[in-house]
């Protein structure tokens, strides 16, 4: 569980689940069984400084699977 930060490209390479959430140029899932959970109340969590604490954040993003 946590808040991850990567300046560049953040990836799983085994079968995992992480809940919490990802601040990355990229995200690579590098096969099937990789989950990215969200926690709803990470918010509450982040410290003052972080960007999602206590305001919105939209981003462009560009899935493909």
């Amino acid at each position: 569980m946590g808040a991850y930060f990567a300046g560049k490209d953040w990836s799983m390479s085994r079968n995992v689940v992480v809940k919490g959430s990802v601040l990355a140029g990229s995200i690579t899932f590098s096969h099937a069984n990789e989950h990215l959970v969200t926690d709803p109340d990470l918010p509450s969590y982040l410290p003052r400084a972080m960007p999602g604490n206590g305001q919105s954040v939209l981003t462009k993003g560009s899935w493909t699977r």
